[in-house]
Formats: structure tokens, C-alpha cells, sequence
């Protein structure tokens, strides 16, 4: 695979734009001579951007197939497994690569905050009928073939902060297609989703306040609460508190820690509410839990 990629690519561009190293890779276009059909499915370290311009452009999956027609796009995040599809109705299009990095870990904030989608995400997303991303594709693909210095990679900034901020309807992966649940969502609340997760997983251990966090997001607490139950079927809160006793859990088995520090540590203000959510969830005592594991184990170990 890399041979082939390596023989139609035409030119590499980077260059840092506010807290974001981005590197583009701009390919020939493709045509039905070109197919990757005898191929397994693979990844990337960099995302790719297909857009379908004539024909049926089918990727295949791990979860299954999606089809592209024309106008259509779809994004593949970085190590995420699809290879090109061999359909009998032949296809004409383009490809991208690109790659965006965070400067210091600032991943958070600036323009890096709002490409996460592309850059963080498990699954394609697909953006039905936009033929804006061909013009803007071939802008880019001009600007290249002219050497003009770093013009390729601002052009690319700004076709994906425009597939972002416009409310265009959004797929996110081939499962949703096969099972035509219809749930599709606008990219920027996919957007708030992915960074909703990303709070979780890296803020769980502080005090929360849903205005707080509607605000990092630009939300209302009304719509922030929407979101939540949307995304995982409960309130934050719960989200929140279940996040915590998860985590604690694997400090009792992992650790020598005590029960009132690891409550502490996860961000429950006192052992007390603590011991009361584990017990909700574990039906005993977090020093009862280690000991039965711990017990459990050295008994396996023998």
C-alpha cells in the first residue's frame, strides 16, 4: 500500500496554524483505474478526506459499508480500518491526507479544539451532498501544482472549519447506514460530543457544575443536559459519579491506597458518598470488594 500511495502522491505542505502543527498530502485524482480492491483493509497515521465526484464510491469497513455518491464526502479519521470498495458502478473522485497535531498538549483549546472531530474519532463520518468540497479540493489542488508556499494548507483549514461550523447532516459510521437507524446529528453537535467525552475522561476528579461545563462548550445547561442524555442515556451527573466509582474500582484492585484516599482521588468531596455509590453499584463495601478480589486472585495464583 505504501508504493501505491507513494506513486500518486503529488505534493506535502506544513505549517503551523494557532495551536496546530498541520501536514497535507495532496493526491492525484482518482478514476476507475485506480482501485485498492485486491488490498486488506489498512490505516493511517494521517486522516483522509474522499469525496465522490462521478459514479459510486463504496468504502468497506470493519462494521461494514459505506456508500458515497456525488457531492457526497467522507472523512476516515487516522487508524481507523477501510479500504476502497470494487463495485460494479465505476467511480471518479479525489483524496486527501492530512494530519493535525496540538502544540503543548493544547488539545483543548483554539483550532484544535474544533478539528478533534477529524483528528480524535473511531468512525467515518459522511457528509451527504456538499459539492462545495470539490471547489474547494481543487482550489487546493491549484495552489499546489503552482507551488504557491503555504496557501495549500490554510485552503484546507478552512474547507474543514466550513464542513464544521455549517449544520450539514452527518453519518457517523457504516453501521449507521446498515442499520438506517436515521439518527443522523449535525457535525457541530458531534463536535460537542467528542469534547463533552474528552471533559469527562480528563476532568472527572474536579467539583462539576453543569454551567461551568455548558459554558466551556457553548452551550445552555439545558442543551448540555439534551446532549448527555442523548450520548450516554443518563444525566451528567451520573455519568460523572459512575466515571468516578469505575476508576475507584481499579485503584481498590491495583493499589494498596486507602478507601478514603481513593475517594478523594477520584473526586468525591467525602468517603461517606463514596460508600454510598459503591455499594449502589458493587452491593458491598469497597474494603469488602478488594479484600474478594484480592482473594479471588491469590486463590487463581495457587
Amino acid at each position: 500500500m505504501a508504493e501505491q500511495e507513494q506513486s500518486v502522491r503529488m505534493h506535502e505542505y506544513q505549517m503551523q496554524l494557532e495551536n496546530v502543527y498541520i501536514q497535507l498530502l495532496v493526491d492525484k485524482p482518482w478514476d476507475k483505474q485506480f482501485m485498492s480492491s485486491r488490498l486488506s483493509l489498512h490505516s493511517h497515521v494521517f486522516a483522509e478526506l474522499f469525496v465522490c465526484e462521478k459514479g459510486e464510491l463504496v468504502l468497506k469497513t470493519a462494521n461494514g459499508f459505506v456508500t458515497l455518491h456525488p457531492g457526497d464526502v467522507a472523512v476516515v479519521p487516522p487508524k481507523v480500518p477501510h479500504i476502497r470498495h470494487q463495485t460494479e458502478t465505476p467511480s471518479e473522485g479525489c483524496t486527501l491526507g492530512f494530519i493535525c497535531r496540538p502544540k503543548n498538549n493544547q488539545i483543548n483549546v483554539g483550532l484544535y479544539r474544533r478539528l478533534r472531530l477529524f483528528t480524535d474519532g473511531t468512525q467515518i463520518l459522511v457528509y451527504r451532498n456538499q459539492p462545495f468540497v470539490l471547489a474547494s479540493i481543487q482550489k487546493i489542488t491549484n495552489s499546489a501544482e503552482n507551488s504557491e508556499y503555504l496557501l495549500p494548507v490554510v485552503y484546507l483549514a478552512e474547507l474543514l472549519l466550513k464542513m464544521l461550523t455549517k449544520e450539514y447532516e452527518t453519518y457517523e459510521t457504516a453501521e449507521t447506514e446498515n442499520t438506517s437507524a436515521g439518527s443522523s446529528q449535525s457535525a457541530q453537535n458531534l463536535l460537542r460530543m467528542r469534547e463533552l467525552d474528552n471533559l469527562i475522561d480528563s476532568e472527572y476528579t474536579k467539583k462539576w457544575n453543569t454551567a461551568d461545563v455548558a459554558k466551556k462548550l457553548f452551550l445552555s445547561p439545558r442543551q448540555l443536559d439534551r446532549i448527555a442524555l442523548k450520548r450516554y442515556g443518563k444525566t451528567l451527573h451520573r455519568v460523572i459519579v459512575d466515571k468516578r466509582i469505575k476508576t475507584a474500582e481499579n485503584l481498590l484492585v491495583t493499589t494498596d491506597m486507602t478507601v478514603e484516599k481513593i475517594a478523594i482521588t477520584v473526586g468525591f468531596n467525602s468517603s461517606v458518598g463514596f460508600y454510598r455509590e459503591f455499594v449502589k453499584r458493587y452491593n458491598m463495601t469497597p474494603a469488602k470488594y478488594r479484600e474478594t478480589i484480592k482473594g479471588r486472585d491469590s486463590s487463581t495464583t495457587v
